[in-house]
């Protein structure tokens, strides 16, 4: 199999673990702004603690920007934590 990643802020993170796992022959890494457009396929997205740190527009414009790119079978995970307001 091969991925293709957008990744914004945790490149070098990310290499690590696909290093420690064996993983990085079948990896692309692509650089991005979740702001602006950009172009990648994929069967699955996935956002991991990253809507959070946005107000509802910014997160509007970039579920948007993801949903661009999606296909009617692909898959969009969101993974957050629940945090009250206080």
């Amino acid at each position: 199999p091969s991925f293709n990643f957008l990744l914004v802020k945790t490149k070098e993170k990310a290499l690590q673990k696909l290093k420690e796992n064996s993983l990085l022959k079948d990896v692309n890494f692509v650089s991005g702004d979740f702001f602006k457009p950009f172009s990648i396929s994929g069967d699955i997205f996935v956002l991991s603690r990253v809507l959070h740190d946005w107000n509802d527009e910014d997160s509007i414009k970039i579920l948007s920007n993801i949903r661009s790119n999606m296909t009617n079978d692909s898959i969009l995970y969101i993974i957050e934590l629940i945090i009250p307001e206080v």
